[in-house]
């Protein structure tokens, strides 16, 4: 193993670690601090201190060493960590080492001198350790006199005697050299060293697997999918039934290692949702309000790849619930409410998805408001009959803005920035709002954004895909249906008007109609929408590949797959399809009020 390699496992763990030691601080905000909590801390920060040095990052040493002797000093019981500030001071303490752990990957072991910015951080957050030292010291009995005093002084120590072994490693590191400096920090330590344990007890059978080689082994099971789907085909073709029995058991085969393999990419939202306590708990302390931060689901998974694109909008949602959702404790005793607010994250899965749930118990959304600014936006005409919900979701359009202020969420572009990343990947919003109770924001999202089960549709000579998972029904579109659809482009669905969607017409197609269509009824954020084809083609598995940035602006579609007969296929976005069928829907309403009033 080389240096840089080395390095990167480095840093993965010691992120792993500082999420461990986040996790240690939280709890103990709400259940107090035990012998145990410390001791995870310390290990943890010794440990990275430790590894730190086996790459020469000084500066990373250094630091991490006053947390280190903070945390030795509540260990031995001169210091006491039951106070928030104390609290705090750790918490800021492990961003600002997540800090230096980025700069050390960045700067691949060039990493001796920080920029002044870093420095100033680092000193500016050892005069707060240090304050803590010496403000929290607690009595101490002895035999003959009492300690009272001023706790043990943090300063820039010198490296111990380990940094001081780990940071001469020439240029490769050995397994000879790593046993021995495990052996050398499990001395100090006292127990043994595990830069892989991020709970209180050790499991020694988890292998750390490279994001990047995972990504690949996707890729290849995504082609195994269409490989199989392509075999499949030429087995029907063939009319052997053996070897569709044979093609039929390599598909399982195919679908088990899929699932096994997507499986391996599933992390927990406990992980997303736990960063937000530190965001409400520093907001709180800007706005003066008083937030409890309840949090369910948080052993729910989602691939990987989609956590990493949902945090920014569920950042956004969470400091927009507290910024403007709920209020001030005067405000709230004065409404008859208890002066805490209530701010709920949930995750469960809910038919082949991931909802997640942001529910505030606030002052709701001014529906009055958002309807006078909807109105004069031209995104409602004046009196226009629409349901809460829907004129809820009026304040994810591009154009409306519901706040000028922009100091905590950066809400310069509104909530159309959360809509857009949301859709992005193949989701959709929804909001619910009770005037004087409350909001409550519910995404829905797709497990993984790899693979996913779709139907298959035919217009012409063009395929589409849809996610299964949007599928209601399907029925025939008869010709008595295609007469009654005429003046509002709407078919009766057992009494409910059902707005549909020609795909021969919106994509342009110039290919003769069929004798006989049909309609897939989709659904998404609540509705539904008729979509108007020529063939349904079944169930299949398909492998989603993402559009050129050529074809980014093309509305209706999220994606493309290959066909197992080696045809390309579109897959539809169906949250935009379903905008569509509503803003056709407002128009018509709109072009009929302007002729009843001529």
């Amino acid at each position: 193993m080389n240096m840089n390699d080395a390095l990167i496992t480095f840093v993965t763990e010691g992120r792993d670690l500082l999420q461990t030691m986040e996790k240690e601080l939280l709890e103990c905000e709400q259940a107090g601090v035990s012998q145990d909590t410390v001791d995870i801390l310390f290990r943890a920060a010794h440990t990275i201190k430790g590894s730190a040095g086996m790459f020469g990052l000084d500066h990373l040493v250094a630091f991490t060493h006053e947390v280190e002797g903070l945390l030795q000093q509540i260990r031995d019981g001169f210091v006491s960590l039951n106070c928030g500030q104390g609290v705090d001071v750790l918490l800021a303490s492990i961003d600002h080492i997540a800090t230096l752990l980025d700069l050390a990957e960045v700067d691949n072991l060039d990493n001796k001198a920080p920029s002044p910015e870093i420095f100033s951080q680092s000193e500016a957050l050892r005069m707060q350790l240090a304050k803590v030292a010496t403000s929290y010291t607690v009595s101490v009995p002895s035999p003959t006199m009492e300690i009272t005093g001023v706790a043990p002084t943090i300063s820039t120590a010198p490296p111990t005697p380990s940094t001081q072994i780990i940071s001469t490693v020439p240029t490769t590191v050995t397994s000879a050299v790593v046993r021995e400096i495990t052996a050398t920090l499990e001395k100090e330590s006292g127990s043994p060293t595990n830069t892989n344990s991020n709970s209180k007890s050790t499991d020694t059978s988890l292998l750390q697997v490279n994001a990047t080689k995972l990504d690949a082994l996707i890729e290849v099971i995504g082609e195994l999918v269409i490989a199989s789907a392509g075999t499949d085909l030429l087995a029907r073709q063939e009319g052997s039934a053996a070897l569709q029995e044979s093609s039929a058991a390599v598909a399982r085969l195919v679908e088990e290692v899929r699932n096994g393999a997507l499986q391996l990419r599933m992390v927990q939202m406990g992980e997303v949702f736990n960063r937000f306590h530190q965001i409400a708990q520093d907001a709180c302390q800007d706005l003066g309000k008083g937030i409890e931060l309840i949090i369910h689901g948080a052993e729910t998974e989602l691939d990987k790849t989609v956590v990493e694109y949902i945090i920014s909008p569920l950042t956004h949602l969470v400091s927009n619930a507290i910024e403007h959702g709920i209020e001030t404790a005067d405000l709230r005793v004065a409404r008859g409410k208890p002066a805490y607010g209530r701010l709920i994250l949930d995750a469960y899965h809910d038919a082949g998805s991931l909802v997640m749930v942001v529910d505030d118990d606030g002052g709701g959304l001014d529906l009055v408001r958002i309807r006078k600014q909807a109105e004069e936006c031209g995104l409602l005409v004046h009196g226009q009959s629409i349901s809460d919900n829907d004129l809820c979701r009026v304040i994810l359009e591009p154009s409306f803005s519901n706040s000028a202020s922009a100091r905590l969420s950066n809400r310069k572009r509104g909530m159309e920035v959360v809509r857009h990343n949301i859709e992005a990947l193949r989701g959709e919003v929804n909001i619910e709002t009770h005037p004087g109770e409350g909001t409550t924001i519910y995404l829905r999202l797709p497990l993984t954004l790899a693979i996913i089960d779709g139907f298959l549709i035919g217009v012409g000579e063009a395929h589409y895909v849809v996610p299964l998972d949007m599928v209601a029904e399907c029925r025939e579109f008869t010709d008595q249906d295609a007469e009654l659809a005429q003046p509002r482009n709407c078919l009766s669905l057992r009494g409910t008007a059902l707005p549909i969607v020609h795909l021969r017409d919106y994509f342009e197609r110039d290919e003769p109609v069929t004798r006989r269509q049909n309609v897939v009824v989709v659904r998404s954020e609540n509705r539904k929408v008729g979509l108007v084809v020529d063939r349904l083609m079944g169930q299949l598995q398909t492998v989603i590949k993402p559009l050129s940035p050529i074809f980014g602006t093309i509305r209706g579609v999220s994606g493309s797959t290959i066909l197992g007969s080696g045809k390309v296929a579109l897959i539809l976005d169906v949250p935009s399809l379903v905008q569509h069928a509503a803003e056709q829907e407002a128009s018509q309403v709109s072009h009929q009020r302007e002729v009843v009033s001529l």
